[in-house]
Parts: C-alpha cells; structure tokens; sequence
C-alpha cells in the first residue's frame, strides 16, 4: 500500500478547521480527504491510463511582489515539497515521453505526470531548476522569445502594478466597455476582474485598454531596470541539466486575436529563435493564457504548418492516449494558494478518476 504522510502537513492540517472561512470548498475537501483517510486510500488504488500535465510560471513570494501575484505558483519551500512528493510517489515523465505516450493509442500505463512552466521568468532558472535537478526530474519551459534575457515588463504585470498603485480608489475606463472597479473592495479582485477584460475577445486593442487603465489610475506603466527573464545561457545550461524548452510565442500576444499571417509569424519568429541559439528541435508550443478563446483551430494548424508537434492550452482537463488532440493538451494550473494537502488530494483523486482535479 503506498502511504505517505507529509509531517509539516500534518502538523498544520491539525490546527485547521474544515469550516474556517479562510479556506475554499476545494481546500475543505481536500482536507476531509485527508483527515479521513481518503487520500492514502486513493493513493493506493489503480491509476488510471492517462497523461496529468501541471502548469507553472512563477516560483517565489508573491508577498513581496508589486507585479501580478496570480503568476506566482508556489515558494521555492512549497514547490520543493512538491517536487519531492512528485519524485517518490508518481510517474514524471519527459516531454518526449509524454507525446509519445498520446500519440500510441496502445500505450499501456499507470498515469504519468509532465510538469510545465511558462514566460520564462528568472526565478525558473535560479529556483525552480535547482530544485528539479535536485530531485532528477525533468520539466518543460516554454519560453516568449522576445523576453529572454529582458527586464520587459509584461502586459499582466503592467496592469498589476497601474492598480496597486492607483491615485485613486475607483477606477473607471470606457474601453473596451464601460466598467468601474471599487479598490477598496480588494485590489487583488479588481486585477483579476480587470486582466479577464484583458483578455477577452472584446479587447481588440490591448495597448488602448493599458493606456485607459494608466489615465484611470494617474500612473504611467512601469519600467523594468532589473532582469526578469531568463537569458540564452541559462536556457542553455537547463537543457544540459536534462530540462525541455519549447515555444511561448515570440510576444506573447493572445493568438486568436491576430490574423492568420500574424499567428504564423508569432510562431515561426519564437520556434526559428529557440533553435537557433540553444541548437535543438523545438517540437512543442504553449499557446498564451490558454483558454478556449484564446487560440482556435486556425493556430493549431498554424503550429502543425511550421512543425510543431505538440501545443498546450491551459484550462484543466486530462490526456489519454489516441483520445487527445495533440494540439490540445490540457494542462492544470498549480496555485500559490494550493495547501500541500490539496495538492496531494488533487494527484490521488486525479490520478485515480482521470477525470476529476478540484
């Protein structure tokens, strides 16, 4: 029977309440699931045939960030304990693994796991690929092009800072509609609310909402004076560490708001790039954000027209072999609010039901 009781887990599970309301009903399950056994229990039971793939971006304190805290995934300690609960209890697979595995529609497995980063932030090198290396565990970065090496502050951070620093407690924009937000609601509520505009279809001009939103708030964009991406050497270095490192776009503009010649550039730009300065094959593509309005069938064949083999998108869901679009493969999101035992709770319950990831 494959048991495994995490100590700090268990300490901390110990003083938390089920019906605290600082807890999500997510976390409540996850909870009830462990103290009534039903983790162990799923994670002794059989796993099903299908490829769980775990999306992160950043790793670090989103404490202590002014930028966008939904892009930090977890602290170096949490991803750590992660990392190692991956190593002794599941199947990590490789890149090249995990789309062999999908495209054999006679793969015969227990459930694997590919682990994911996107943007390419510089705490995926200085952080997340020691710990990786560490633990002898592979992952993908899907790096933008035009960042690596940059202090470029991207889009969501911009829109993250312009709130956290706004002259004023309500803002108001009339692009691409009407809308208002209350800052004293919760600034972190009015940055999710407002990069969800963001990146809706109804932005068809990004620059003019950045510009609106600067106008509403009296602060002007920030601009980057320390590097925040990774640069070629250390992308370098994490290939011969044993890590994959596939396409973010060159830009990281939403795909499906591009004409079919401007997609095909944002992934040939990004694809011809990876290649030629890290000298591999770059089979594999991250579409931006991810959602299902954010790239279309026009961008998968778009990807297979260059040579891509494999693309992700980012809005939950699970893998099987034969079944799954190779230009869709479904990626769950790792949070910095995910607590070690709902994490646990979403591995066993996921790796069991193959359907289910709470």
């Amino acid at each position: 029977m494959l048991v495994f009781i995490h100590a700090e887990s268990c300490r901390s599970d110990s003083a938390l309440n089920i019906f605290m309301p600082s807890l999500s009903k997510r976390d409540r399950a996850a909870l009830l699931g462990n103290r009534l056994g039903l983790t162990r229990l799923l994670e002794a039971a059989p796993r099903r045939n299908c490829l769980i793939v775990l999306n992160y971006h950043r790793i670090g304190d989103a404490r202590t960030s002014q930028y966008d805290s939904a892009v930090f995934s977890a602290t170096a300690e949490d991803f750590e304990t992660q990392v190692a609960h991956l190593r002794r209890y599941y199947n990590v697979v490789s890149l090249d693994e995990a789309v062999a595995s999908l495209l054999n529609p006679g793969w015969n497995a227990a459930s694997r796991i590919l682990i994911t980063f996107d943007d390419g932030y510089l705490d995926n090198y200085t952080t997340a690929f020691p710990i990786l290396k560490a633990h002898g565990l592979s992952a993908v970065f899907f790096l933008c092009t035009a960042y690596v090496g940059s202090a470029i502050i991207p889009w969501w951070d911009q829109i993250a800072y312009i709130v956290r620093n706004a002259n004023k407690h309500v803002l108001r924009i009339d692009y691409p509609d009407a809308h208002e937000f209350d800052l004293t609601a919760g600034v972190d509520s009015a940055i999710v609310r407002i990069l969800k505009i963001f990146k809706s279809p109804a932005t068809k001009d990004p620059r003019r909402m950045i510009a609106a939103l600067e106008s509403a708030a009296e602060v002007a964009s920030p601009v980057g004076s320390e590097r925040t991406f990774l640069n070629w050497d250390e992308a370098a270095e994490m290939l011969k560490g044993g890590m994959s490192i596939g396409s973010h776009t060159h830009t990281h503009r939403l795909l499906e708001k591009l004409p079919f010649e401007e997609q095909l550039q944002e992934l040939a730009t990004s694809k011809k790039l990876l290649e030629e300065r890290l000298r591999t094959e770059v089979i594999s593509l991250a579409y931006p954000v991810g959602g299902a309005t954010a790239y279309s069938r026009i961008t998968m064949d778009a990807a297979a027209e260059l040579g891509y083999k494999a693309a992700f998108s980012y809005y939950g869901g699970f893998n099987y072999p034969g079944r799954t679009d190779k230009f869709d493969i479904r990626r769950n999101a790792v949070e910095s609010a995910t607590t070690f035992f709902r994490f646990r709770f979403q591995l066993a319950l996921g790796t069991v039901s193959g359907k289910y990831w709470i």
